[in-house]
């Protein structure tokens, strides 16, 4: 039996928490409280973005592909955002990463590296669409000569 994803939740889900995080790391929070939040959540993250990856890169057949794509870019971008932040930036939780950073910098690397496959695919999608709505010599020749036809 075939299972059903419902895309539009699961990427709105992905994202508000990603945002949530994103927000978070502006506050002053308590690093022994919230670190291994912070570590199990970019790693969940980082794995369901992959897992999402894969099944819309490989799926043709979604009618919303293109909005999913995109809503996936986002969440990609969000992510790679968080790790920048915690790797560069001046944060409660810098040197509690410490440990992590090879891992972080990696999990950056290939959510960036996917999100610019990501993006080529919608842009040569949008190549494509914009090339099937041009009408062919041949397409103007058949639309005036059915056209005169019913003169």
């Amino acid at each position: 039996m075939k299972e059903h994803i419902n895309y539009d939740d699961n990427l709105f889900f992905i994202t508000a928490r990603l945002k949530l995080l994103e927000d978070a790391l502006h506050l002053t929070l308590d690093e022994s409280l919230f670190n291994e939040l912070y570590k199990h959540d970019i790693f969940l993250f980082d794995n369901l973005l992959t897992v999402f990856y894969q099944r819309l890169t490989n799926s043709r057949q979604l009618l919303k592909l293109n909005d999913y794509l995109f809503e996936l870019c986002r969440a990609q971008v969000s992510l790679v955002n968080i790790l920048n932040f915690i790797l560069y930036q001046d944060t409660a939780f810098n040197h509690s990463f410490l440990s992590e950073t090879d891992t972080f910098k990696a999990i950056a690397g290939r959510q960036k590296l996917a999100y610019l496959e990501v993006r080529e695919l919608l842009t040569a999608k949008d190549k494509q669409a914009a090339g099937n709505d041009v009408i062919s010599e041949e397409e103007y020749n058949i639309l005036f000569s059915s056209d005169e036809a019913g003169d």
